[in-house]
């Protein structure tokens, strides 16, 4: 699936850096603007879809497989 950031970045969204905010979300980072995406508008299926893809995808780019996590992170730009 590709997409384009509000920055202009465009890309697979798998591609994005899967970053755990807490309370069992999960988002995906732009690596241009570091806007996050919690993938809301997609069905809680598709959604795990997309973050299994990008988590393998990130562990293969990174071998310690890190995953970072941002808690609040989604909640703060929802201003809630």
């Amino acid at each position: 699936m590709r997409e384009t950031c509000f920055c202009g970045r465009s890309g697979a969204v798998e591609g994005r850096e899967p970053v755990y905010v807490g309370d069992g979300e999960w988002a995906l980072v732009c690596h241009a603007c570091g806007h996050l995406d919690g993938l809301g508008c997609l069905t809680p299926a598709a959604r795990r879809e997309i973050l299994v893809e990008a988590i393998r995808r990130h562990a293969a780019r990174r071998p310690t497989g890190v995953v970072r996590h941002l808690p609040g992170a989604l909640a703060s730009r929802r201003g809630g």
